[in-house]
């Protein structure tokens, strides 16, 4: 059979979830295709089309690279239509849908974050998915989903049959895992100045993240326990401006930490230096920072929202979303605890090697065969 994936976000995305998951299933399918029975065709921005051929070790893929900023106008400006192929993969949520083909498309959906909470969408972003988006699932001849969370939010917002979307989970990198803690302690020091105990939150700063309650949140445990610092990890967007004008309001002075960007490869140091993970985000589609946390043995506290108890289950400590003091409240219990934050650590770890990008891989390749089969 031959598979051909978009796997542009790999490269253009590489770091975001989308960019993750594009990077990790290209590779793992290769990975799994050791005896040649398929013959595989990853579309990748011009000019790095060498790198499919073995994208396991190239080291263009192996760091976070510079996302493209008009990512998603450059998949429709740029829409790709192979030739002579049994299956065809979109896995950015299917934008950049082929006009016309004649073989079957598949599509990962990984949020409909823009039908759920528009106002927390670009609006860019936004007119391009509620345009595309009622296009590609009618069309699609298969989608998958990333989490039932999003399996169920395809089906009762948009209509779609259960019988069409496959669930397939995603997973943390093999980069994400415990480290020797002299080594953490020493790497953070001269690279980052950071001593001390910290509370870490990585991803973005957008209002559906809900940094701001963490802020509030870590305010009032400060009143309580005075010995710790917030770290908060991530590229400076819009919204970045309002948390800084948030934090000084608050009088947290030295005591929170904006990191800015940090590079893939530091990712694993922070997440093990840490006492707490917390990542209080409103919606997620499936969520994969509290699973790196989890997997590198670092206590976590996620929102009880959408998909985020689902693939945490037992791994994570969850709140009620949204609530400041419920929050405040998880991390001083933990923070004072260190049997809870132990078994809790042990826990994560635990939930989070039951992901795997190997179990993707071969379940993605059974949608694959399905729909390639069936024409």
């Amino acid at each position: 059979m031959k598979i051909t994936m978009d796997a542009r976000a790999a490269l253009w995305y590489r770091g975001s979830g989308m960019g993750t998951y594009s990077y990790q299933l290209m590779r793992s399918l290769y990975l799994l295709n050791q005896n040649n029975e398929n013959e595989y065709d990853f579309i990748l921005p011009q000019g790095l089309c060498e790198y499919a051929q073995n994208p396991v070790d190239s080291p263009v893929f192996q760091s976070l690279s510079c996302a493209k900023e008009f990512f998603w106008e450059a998949l429709l400006e740029e829409r790709v239509c192979p030739q002579n192929c049994d299956v065809f993969h979109i896995p950015h949520n299917g934008i950049g849908f082929p006009l016309k083909v004649s073989y079957p498309v598949i599509v990962t959906v990984h949020d409909l974050i823009p039908y759920i909470m528009p106002e927390t969408v670009g609006q860019g972003y936004l007119q391009i998915f509620l345009e595309e988006m009622p296009v590609i699932l009618e069309k699609a001849a298969h989608i998958i989903a990333v989490s039932e969370n999003t399996k169920k939010d395809l089906i009762d917002i948009m209509g779609v049959a259960p019988a069409k979307i496959t669930t397939v989970y995603e997973a943390a990198e093999n980069i994400y895992k415990p480290l020797q803690k002299q080594a953490v302690k020493n790497f953070l020091t001269e690279k980052y100045g950071i001593t001390g105990p910290y509370i870490l939150y990585l991803g973005g700063f957008g209002p559906r993240k809900n940094v701001s309650g963490l802020l509030n949140a870590f305010a009032e445990l400060c009143r309580d326990i005075g010995d710790y610092k917030l770290l908060l990890a991530g590229k400076h967007t819009p919204a970045f401006k309002l948390l800084v004008k948030q934090a000084a309001k608050l009088d947290l002075g030295d005591k929170i930490r904006f990191l800015g960007f940090v590079p893939m490869c530091d990712m694993p140091y922070l997440y093990n230096g840490a006492e707490l993970f917390v990542y209080p985000s409103l919606y997620e589609g499936f969520g994969l920072p509290p699973l790196e946390a989890m997997r590198c043995g670092t206590p976590t506290i996620v929102a009880d929202s959408s998909s985020l108890p689902e693939i945490v289950g037992e791994g994570a400590l969850k709140v009620k979303a949204g609530d400041s003091c419920a929050l405040a409240q998880a991390m001083f219990g933990l923070l004072t605890n260190k049997i809870d934050r132990q078994e809790l650590a042990l826990s994560g770890r635990c939930v989070a090697e039951r992901y795997s990008w190997d179990k993707a891989a071969v379940q993605t390749l059974r949608v694959y065969e399905k729909c390639g089969l069936s024409t």
